[in-house]
């Protein structure tokens, strides 16, 4: 009798112990899952600024010539209406500060929330 209860006792820390891992496993994934979800989403924001200062002159230039930093807000959420994203989507903030890139470039810094 002690021994069969011994036996159970180990079976269910083994138990414990598996449960415990598939679950953390499970959280790892989905943090690196949304991880790159924001990590396309930025880049999605980049091709968006950069397509901004390439045909939206009236933003771009005037700010720029007067150097002065300005943000841009995307028309649209980034993967809003797909499974697994936000529900409104990601929100990538773009942000431009003239003269301060290399060799006096516009620095361009995109950050996404996740």
């Amino acid at each position: 009798m002690v021994i069969v209860l011994g036996v159970m006792l180990v079976l269910l820390a083994l138990a414990a112990a598996a449960l415990y891992l598939m679950t953390s496993q499970s959280r790892i994934a989905e943090g690196k899952v949304k991880r790159m979800r924001a990590y396309y989403a930025a880049q999605a924001g980049m091709v968006y600024a950069l397509e901004e200062a390439w045909n939206n002159t009236t933003v771009w230039v005037p700010n720029i010539a007067a150097n002065t930093s300005f943000s841009v807000t995307p028309a649209l959420a980034i993967g809003a209406g797909i499974d697994g994203y936000p529900a409104g989507g990601y929100n990538p903030a773009i942000s431009v500060t003239p003269g301060a890139g290399i060799d006096n470039t516009s620095l361009v810094s995109i950050t996404v929330s996740y």
